[in-house]
């Protein structure tokens, strides 16, 4: 089904039942698969981070709007959230003996399109306000409309008061 039709359907719902607002965006995504701890550690650095999440063998980092933030001496990191300042999402998951970063950017006229809205998610931070991720939404056969994926924002209080 087109999207613009599923669009025009949901504006009538969203406003009727205060349903998040929701908008047809393009979405780019690359992967890389680390093998070596150290090299993954140096990717994260050069992604250039201003806020997110890192949980690590033995602690969580929050940080917010361009706050500083280690790489070292709690272990491995095994998971992460975080944006850079051009908006693009990096996710990091441990397989095994492995690492998979995920890079989610924003594009025009490229990459795969979705339907997309905005969900809300608790901090272990409470400084830095909830989480915002962009749910990505596609038409999935036998299923109709249905969540594939989120890539991370930001924190609300870094980003001022999110609107529905």
């Amino acid at each position: 089904m087109d999207d613009q039709i599923i669009l025009s359907g949901y504006d009538k719902m969203q406003a009727m039942f205060d349903m998040p607002r929701m908008a047809s965006v393009s979405i780019s995504i690359a992967h890389e698969t680390f093998t070596d701890h150290t090299l993954l550690l140096e990717a994260v650095r050069r992604f250039a981070a201003t806020q997110g999440w890192l949980c690590f063998q033995s602690a969580v980092r929050c940080f917010g709007n361009n706050e500083d933030f280690s790489l070292e001496g709690d272990g491995h990191l095994l998971n992460a959230e975080l944006v850079n300042a051009a908006s693009d999402s990096l996710h990091i998951r441990q397989v095994g003996a492995t690492w998979v970063a995920s890079i989610y950017q924003a594009v025009t006229n490229a990459g795969d399109t979705y339907l997309a809205d905005s969900v809300m998610q608790l901090s272990a931070d409470q400084r830095l306000g909830k989480l915002e991720y962009q749910r990505l939404w596609k038409e999935v056969p036998g299923m109709g409309l249905a969540p594939v994926m989120a890539r991370f924002l930001g924190f609300t209080a870094n980003l001022g008061e999110v609107s529905k």
